[in-house]
């Protein structure tokens, strides 16, 4: 529930005053709905094995080769998927060829209750007028540190103004789409493996209640279940001190 601006900002800024991105294209995919102006979205929001599968048609259309590709939070789980596809013996070719993923706060295990009831109530608290400022504050407390929260912090405000500028249901759709997934199946674990990845998780959870019912608690445990499905040599992890799930925005200095 996040543009790629609000996302990567500050990840960004950081990077352009090395010479990280000096042979670098970068490009930005939104999920739908998620840029400012989009058109309000008609019918079910995709799941995200066809999130994946648009990742694959945009490539294309771009004309896109070798690529790394970057994630947060929900989009880590597209990524895991896409790159599941892309590296299939049967896939059609002509399409994009990624050479690893540095994903912050990825999960590899299925969506629970928990999460299905905090969402349910974020959808009904957006759609109320008395309600909706909660619901975001709820939301940010799901990617940002308690300490960014409670403290205002720029990036944090950047990040309610967005939500602003998105579409509620957009928003929702996302969430409910990442809620429901599925654990990553043995075929897809299979091809990624050998792929480079960098696991990269904060170490400081996010807001009170309800945002704790949606802050992503992905650490260690879930580092250590995808290192050892996809491979020691090709994966590794690390921890961004005093950072939430954003920590391209509360930490980019750390990140980079």
């Amino acid at each position: 529930a996040a543009s790629s601006r609000s996302c990567f900002g500050s990840f960004f800024q950081v990077a352009q005053e090395s010479a990280l991105l000096d042979h670098f294209c970068v490009i930005h995919l939104d999920a739908p709905g998620h840029w400012e102006g989009a058109p309000r979205l008609t019918g079910a929001f995709p799941s995200l094995d066809d999130l994946a599968d648009m990742v694959d048609q945009v490539l294309r259309r771009l004309c896109v080769g070798r690529f790394v590709g970057l994630g947060v939070g929900a989009g880590t789980a597209v990524w895991l998927r896409y790159a599941a596809i892309e590296r299939q013996p049967r896939r059609a070719a002509g399409g994009a060829s990624c050479q690893g993923l540095v994903l912050f706060g990825a999960e590899c295990d299925a969506g629970d209750s928990a999460e299905r009831v905090g969402i349910w109530g974020i959808g009904r608290a957006l759609a109320s007028s008395a309600w909706a400022s909660s619901a975001k504050e709820a939301l940010a407390g799901r990617l940002f540190s308690r300490n960014y929260v409670q403290t205002r912090r720029p990036v944090v405000q950047s990040y309610l103004a967005s939500l602003d500028q998105l579409c509620p249901t957009a928003v929702v759709g996302y969430l409910k789409s990442y809620a429901r997934r599925a654990a990553l199946s043995e075929s897809q674990l299979n091809a990624l493996k050998g792929l480079p990845v960098l696991l990269l998780y904060g170490s400081c959870g996010g807001g009170t209640f309800p945002s704790g019912l949606l802050v992503q608690q992905a650490g260690e445990a879930q580092a250590l279940k995808l290192m050892a499905a996809l491979g020691r040599d090709a994966a590794s992890c690390a921890t961004i001190h005093g950072s939430g799930v954003l920590s391209t925005q509360e930490e980019p200095m750390q990140v980079m």
